[in-house]
């Protein structure tokens, strides 16, 4: 919370002043302090209390000097509509010493920040209590992803990709392609597509096989194990894009260790479509998380990516942007906590 001392309702005799507001959702409150205070109504703090949404705000022109000598340079109040608010509340001003101070400094602010990333209360609260010594993105890739040990993707020998159409699939694959193009190791790879639906795609790809030097090559389900047995290369496998949680499972039971799933779902879809994919997906599949430019929530779907990992599931790629090239990450700790670490410091500014 904020200074206690702005926590006390200073309301004058026109009702204006600083005030507590309470609801079930973020657009009912704001609809309430525009009520009260204008399209330029601010937005001193925000936290959940036994269920509800707790918002201190205030008018523009009420918000003065607290006892202490802070005074808060906030952004106005956002378009209701939208369950989260830009923490501008992060800019802190300190006037007896004329310095700045970070909104993640003050108590309860990481929180609030990550919830208006859209970051799940369990999750944020195993990352309060993590290592206060570490960034908020390193606390959060940590518990994103568990330790890999040395046996975790020894003998695969192929990496089949599923997701629902428009999710970046085959984007996902062309970009490995790019990457090992640039690398050096293009002639390590194969790819094999068994999507016989999307032919405009499938050609695309492998027209970018052919040119990194790639060896390209249509196929079946059922074949799939033979060609992964004989290939000298890691295999990209693009399939028809189907996440039918039977076809799937039934995929997975068909082949061999030696091929393991990989679940492309996009950062932009509704949280309830990103929960649906991953449930879909077999126990032990990778994750690629795309088209994180897309969203100002990315705590959706990667808190519902950590609530897979007590199946075995892990993310493994995420990427951003439509570029093939730098484009996309493995997801290690270090990656995932720098891109963090970026969104944090956006959304605290």
């Amino acid at each position: 919370m904020l200074n206690s001392g702005l926590r006390q309702e200073r309301a004058s005799a026109d009702g204006r002043g600083i005030r507590e507001f309470t609801g079930s959702s973020m657009p009912n409150i704001l609809a309430q302090i525009r009520s009260a205070f204008g399209k330029d109504a601010i937005i001193l703090d925000k936290q959940r209390v036994n269920g509800r949404l707790v918002v201190m705000a205030c008018g523009e022109q009420d918000l003065a000097m607290d006892a202490q000598g802070m005074e808060l340079v906030l952004g106005p109040v956002p378009e209701a509509g939208r369950d989260s608010v830009p923490l501008r509340t992060s800019q802190v001003r300190d006037s007896t010493r004329g310095g700045r101070a970070s909104s993640l400094s003050q108590p309860g602010a990481a929180a609030a920040i990550l919830e208006q990333l859209g970051f799940g209360t369990a999750l944020i609260q195993v990352v309060q209590r993590g290592d206060a010594s570490l960034s908020l993105g390193q606390r959060l890739a940590e518990a994103l992803l568990p330790p890999l040990t040395a046996d975790d993707e020894a003998g695969i020998r192929a990496w089949r990709f599923s997701g629902l159409a428009g999710h970046g699939k085959t984007t996902m694959i062309a970009r490995l392609i790019a990457d090992a193009a640039a690398r050096g190791s293009a002639g390590e790879l194969r790819v094999v597509s068994t999507d016989a639906a999307r032919l405009g795609a499938t050609w695309r790809l492998e027209k970018l096989a052919e040119l990194a030097g790639v060896p390209f090559r249509q196929a079946s389900e059922r074949t799939l194990d033979g060609l992964v047995r004989e290939a000298t290369g890691r295999v990209l496998i693009d399939t028809d894009g189907s996440t039918a949680g039977a076809r799937i499972r039934s995929r997975a039971a068909a082949s061999g260790p030696r091929i393991a799933d990989v679940v492309v779902v996009s950062a932009a879809a509704s949280a309830g479509v990103v929960r649906r994919v991953l449930d879909d997906a077999p126990a032990g599949a990778r994750i690629a998380l795309t088209q994180l430019d897309l969203t100002d929530q990315p705590g959706e779907s990667l808190t519902a990516i950590w609530r897979e990992i007590r199946n075995g599931k892990r993310l493994r790629w995420f990427a951003y942007g439509q570029d093939l090239d730098g484009s996309h990450q493995p997801a290690n700790v270090s990656n995932l906590a720098q891109w963090l670490d970026t969104a944090i410091a956006a959304a605290a500014n």
